[in-house]
């Protein structure tokens, strides 16, 4: 699993803190090992960075210190160089990546609110790259005006099931809604 945080202006400061904890509450619903879930992190603004890849330490404290670890940026919103790099690097058997067996999914939860700098046509074209190399894509929106109409592009289908949103103004993501989208990436119904 790739967690992807967007770290651009359009997010501001105060509710990217939030989206790291919701990140840190996701990975605690996993078990992540060398033999079970890999987990890699990435942030983006104007540009990308990868915070640790799959080949890193597999141990769930590793990865939340990697995300406690990500920097606010406060820039330009480059989601389409975060998809591109998320297809031609980290995906890669050389960074980690394991192959495409039937047992292990590929999965990315991009925490944004939606609103890239280059639009939604770029969104639309490299989502697309990516889920047709099987990989399915979720997405957190963080504001109470996420840009849906990118979203909806930006996410497997159906998009209902790979989307989850809420105003990080008004609060954080509760313990239930956190358990319930893990169980949507993992496939399983309550």
């Amino acid at each position: 699993m790739v967690i992807l945080l967007d770290s651009s202006a359009s997010v501001p400061e105060d509710v990217f803190e939030t989206t790291k904890k919701f990140a840190s509450d996701l990975v605690k619903r996993f078990d992540t090992s060398k033999d079970r879930a890999h987990v890699a992190v990435l942030s983006y603004s104007q540009y990308v960075h990868t915070e640790r890849r799959f080949d890193d330490d597999p141990s769930q404290e590793s990865i939340l210190k990697a995300i406690d670890g990500v920097n606010y940026e406060g820039s330009f919103s480059r989601l389409d160089s975060a998809l591109d790099i998320l297809h031609n690097k980290i995906f890669k058997k050389k960074h980690g990546a394991r192959s495409s067996r039937n047992d292990v999914k590929k999965v990315v939860v991009v925490v944004t609110d939606g609103f890239s700098s280059l639009g939604i046509e770029f969104t639309k074209k490299l989502a697309g790259t990516l889920k047709r190399t099987g990989v399915n894509v979720f997405s957190v929106g963080t504001s109470g005006r996420v840009y849906k109409a990118e979203l909806d592009e930006l996410v497997s289908k159906p998009s209902e099931a790979h989307q989850l949103t809420r105003d990080l103004t008004k609060g954080a993501f509760t313990k239930d809604e956190v358990k319930r989208f893990a169980k949507e990436i993992c496939g399983k119904k309550e």
